[in-house]
């Protein structure tokens, strides 16, 4: 009898540590999800419009708080775009986007980040949220400038492993 009780003992402590394992696991990281859009397009160009949410803002507010330099000194240490060559493309902060539905995003705009990029050209979306905060957490998205302009999506934005 007492062998049967310290075997359920030992069974039940073996469960309870893999069920642990397997939660804590599946309840990682799993990115951040981000709505945006591209239009605007040009001979040879294309404007992507990206929505920043309430939320993201308030995980770390800039030092600055007056109105237009908060949001380009924001965005400036929170959001990086590159280009195939690793150079930063230029954005622009904007209070409202003709691209994003803000019906159907699911999310509460603060504002909206515009760059402006080469079609057909590979570029890299990097998302930092607190940059006082370390180590350092980044997620990234990893896009191709399309031709046409096309509706708002929202994409994950994948855990960037250190």
């Amino acid at each position: 009898m007492k062998r049967i009780v310290i075997l359920g003992i030992i069974i039940l402590v073996v469960a309870g540590t893999t069920q642990w394992f397997i939660m804590r696991a599946s309840m990682g990281d799993q990115g951040v999800w981000v709505p945006y859009a591209f239009g605007n397009a040009e001979e040879s160009i294309i404007e992507m419009h990206v929505l920043v949410d309430i939320g993201m803002m308030r995980r770390e507010e800039a030092a600055d708080k007056s109105a237009k330099k908060y949001e380009d000194g924001w965005t400036m240490l929170h959001w990086d775009m590159q280009n195939a060559s690793g150079e930063a493309v230029p954005f622009s902060v904007l209070a409202w986007s003709p691209l994003i539905d803000n019906d159907k995003c699911k999310a509460v705009p603060e504002f909206f980040i515009k760059y402006t990029l080469k079609k057909g050209e590979k570029y890299t979306l990097t998302y930092t949220p607190r940059v006082k905060k370390q180590p350092k957490v980044k997620y990234r998205f990893a896009l191709t400038a399309p031709s046409e302009p096309h509706a708002m999506q929202r994409v994950l934005f994948d855990l960037v492993k250190n």
